[in-house]
């Protein structure tokens, strides 16, 4: 079987070579920084677990499976991977793009979405974040139960329910250090329609509240570019409430406005933007808010229709049956240069 996985990632390869610019659009920073995440979906009886690794910028670098009993992959691209599971009406959709990185399922009854899972994320680079979930039913309505969530020392939590007619929320909010990120776990069941949706939100601002001799201090912001490359920002906070930017590592392409109450630093030509507010509230207290603007766009997001793997791309061969000797798909999104190494 170790014949088929090479034509498998050969035609990952050959669907990115065929889409230009793929590193010009990506998730935000604090996506990026979890590096991804790993999810037990509760299907298949035994449960999917679901690997996806980013790159620096955010973009899906892989996404692994296992087990399984049978996998097509449909679209692939920097920001979204679809599968197609063999013998099942079932499919499986990555995307990470903008503020989101998301796993949905779709299937045509609840009962395939039944059953315990996981949800694991280095959310804010401290340490492993893990949520246990439990897809269940209440008079043929979806239900989601959190079993336990686990943390790192520094990081908070709050979990919140919504339910509706056909489908119901979970919405687990994180909080480290002036940031949150959310964890959405969504079931929707209708007719002969199910899905099921997990989805990491982050937007890239950082907010803290303090007197101005609690606030003062040097911080950092750290991210991409649109063009990939890794940039620190480094800025100052004095105890008379006034802002300054201490440097700027990994271009020089730097412009600064500063006022009595923000600094404001564009890189790259204004790609990203990094506007950092110091403000008094009306309880006396100071609040600093960090926000970057990220001016990262693209024409060719994701994989178009005409991108998918057709019959030519994708044959029996690429399918990997009950043999396949590790029960594990790794699907790596290379560049061709990439491709050679997996030969070898």
């Amino acid at each position: 079987m170790r014949s088929s996985k090479r034509t498998f990632i050969a035609a990952v390869a050959a669907a990115l070579a065929a889409m230009p610019g793929t590193a010009s659009a990506h998730t935000t920073d604090v996506i990026a920084e979890s590096g991804g995440s790993v999810t037990i979906l509760p299907i298949l009886g035994v449960g999917l677990q679901v690997e996806v690794v980013l790159d620096a910028s955010g973009n899906l670098d892989q996404v692994n499976l296992e087990p399984h009993t049978g996998v097509v992959a449909t679209e692939l691209g920097p920001h979204e991977v679809e599968f197609k599971l063999t013998g099942t009406s079932t499919e499986v959709t990555v995307e990470a793009e903008g503020d989101e990185l998301a796993i949905e399922v779709e299937t045509t009854t609840l009962a395939d979405l039944l059953g315990p899972g996981s949800w694991t994320a280095d959310l804010f680079g401290t340490g492993m974040v893990t949520v246990l979930y439990e897809i269940g039913e209440n008079d043929g309505m979806p239900a989601v139960t959190i079993d336990g969530v686990t943390v790192p020392t520094g990081v908070d939590y709050s979990i919140l329910a919504e339910t509706d007619e056909d489908e119901t929320e979970i919405k687990i909010d994180f909080f480290h250090d002036g940031f949150v990120k959310t964890l959405r776990i969504e079931v929707e069941a209708e007719g002969d329609e199910a899905e099921l949706t997990i989805s990491l939100r982050g937007e890239d601002v950082r907010r803290l509240v303090g007197s101005l001799a609690e606030l003062a201090g040097t911080y950092t912001w750290e991210g991409a570019l649109c063009d990939g490359t890794l940039v620190v920002v480094t800025y100052q906070l004095a105890e008379d409430g006034s802002l300054s930017l201490v440097g700027v590592t990994g271009t020089d392409d730097v412009v600064v406005e500063s006022d009595d109450d923000g600094l404001d630093v564009s890189l790259a030509g204004s790609d990203k933007r990094i506007e950092v507010e110091i403000d008094q509230q009306d309880d006396g207290s100071w609040s600093m808010v960090t926000e970057v603007d990220n001016e990262c766009d693209s024409d060719d997001d994701d994989v178009s229709e005409e991108d998918d793997l057709d019959d030519d791309d994708v044959s029996e061969e690429d399918e990997f049956d009950d043999g396949h000797d590790a029960s594990t798909t790794n699907v790596t999104v290379v560049d061709d240069d990439d491709e050679s190494d997996e030969d070898d």
